[in-house]
């Protein structure tokens, strides 16, 4: 009885996955469970942990799954999907009851990432934030010009264009910068939850 409470239980904090995929990872676990002998909740949380932190080590393995599929069509995944990887493989660390000892750690690590990149997210915004107001401004300033200074209006208008290009050239370069940064800590996240986040009765 408590078994299937238990898979009943995980099943509800399985919201991330497709009805096939929940079906896949409750008739694992409920194979495992059989195996291994385990029928009260007491054992078989002594053993997996509760409901919700063993839903959590499953989406972040679903994650990473997902994740690879897409950086074996591409370099990179996509900034949402490494992002939400990052973040549950930080939970999955963070509330395990197996990897308490480096879950502190890896709260701290995220933070201060998570706060870097996005200082470094701003900085860009607001500098091509700006350089588009400087360029509308020149634009506007050299259209004004135009008829009663033509060289002058044709240097700001000159000015405006070549600004537009240059964010047109920029700001693709500047998005695969943050990509490729993001990876590299999708990357080290993974190594991390692979080395120290496994836990007994996971699945392959």
């Amino acid at each position: 009885m408590d078994k299937a409470r238990y898979l009943v239980d995980l099943e509800d904090y399985l919201s991330g996955l497709s009805d096939e995929e929940k079906k896949s990872v409750l008739e694992y676990y409920d194979e495992y469970l059989s195996d291994a002998g385990l029928e009260t909740r007491e054992e078989i949380e002594r053993k997996l942990g509760t409901p919700r932190q063993l839903s959590r080590t499953i989406l972040a393995d679903h994650s990473i799954k997902q994740s690879e599929k897409e950086t074996k069509s591409s370099r990179f995944a996509s900034p949402s999907s490494n992002s939400k990887m990052i973040w549950l493989i930080a939970l999955a660390i963070i509330t395990s009851p197996f990897t308490l000892a480096i879950g502190f750690f890896v709260l701290i690590a995220l933070i201060v990432v998570g706060a870097i990149l996005l200082a470094i997210v701003i900085s860009l915004v607001v500098m091509i934030a700006a350089a588009v107001v400087v360029a509308g401004m020149a634009l506007y300033a050299g259209l004004g010009l135009l008829f009663t200074a033509p060289f002058v209006g044709l240097f700001y208008i000159g000015g405006a264009l070549s600004a537009a290009a240059a964010l047109m050239i920029v700001i693709p370069i500047l998005y695969w910068l943050c990509a490729a940064v993001i990876q590299g800590i999708a990357n080290f996240s993974r190594f991390v939850y692979r080395k120290y986040g496994n836990r007994k009765g996971g699945r392959a």
